[in-house]
């Protein structure tokens, strides 16, 4: 049968495996056929309304891409590889400065570390901090970890705007001096007001780094 299946296969030009018969070679996908349905897996997406739906256009695009959340605080990482190629392309290299960006940050998460006055009462994460910046204009923010009564220290990160180019105006860390921005930075000559506390800063510790 096998042999017989063989003979007529050439006649017809049909090739036929040993164990199948020409019946079984006839059902398989023709060439042409395999390469359309592999065509067809290369046609344009389409994504269904409710996916298009769920974009907000009140952000910033970035590219092509369309946020549909607040994402400036992350998109800004692209800021600190900008500074470390900088500093990578001064005559000498300035690797010690490199490094510093790479582990400190300072487009990202902008955090404060406030010297205050012993706190008569703990304070939880989250409350609201109110500040002026060192040009004069408010700035705020809200407490990152909670502090116990009696603390001295209390870390402050930075509210986010949805415009980049301005979504945080206090960038220090790790950064070069010439990539630093601190006009949104909170000055310590002025009052802070952190919850229902005003309380005048003694000293301000800049801490950049991605906050976790």
């Amino acid at each position: 049968m096998l042999r017989s299946a063989a003979v007529l296969s050439l006649a017809i030009g049909v090739q036929v495996r040993p164990g199948r018969t020409s019946a079984d070679s006839a059902r398989r996908p023709r060439p042409a056929t395999m390469c359309r349905r592999i065509a067809s897996l290369h046609r344009p997406y389409s994504l269904p309304d409710t996916a298009v739906e769920t974009s907000n256009a009140s952000f910033e695009p970035i590219g092509a891409y369309q946020p549909a959340s607040q994402v400036t605080d992350h998109n800004a990482l692209d800021q600190d590889q900008a500074a470390i190629e900088a500093v990578l392309s001064k005559v000498p290299v300035a690797y010690g400065q490199a490094r510093s960006v790479y582990t400190e940050g300072g487009n990202s998460r902008a955090i404060s570390v406030l010297t205050i006055p012993a706190l008569t009462t703990g304070m939880s994460k989250g409350v609201a901090v109110k500040a002026t910046g060192e040009d004069g204009n408010p700035v705020s923010g809200a407490v990152w970890l909670a502090a116990d009564t009696g603390s001295t220290q209390i870390s402050v990160v930075y509210d986010v705007s949805d415009v980049q180019a301005n979504h945080v105006r206090c960038r220090v860390g790790g950064l070069p001096v010439e990539f630093q921005r601190r006009d949104g930075c909170i000055d310590t000559n002025k009052t802070v007001t952190i919850g229902p506390n005003s309380m005048q800063v003694l000293q301000v510790a800049l801490d950049l780094k991605n906050a976790s």
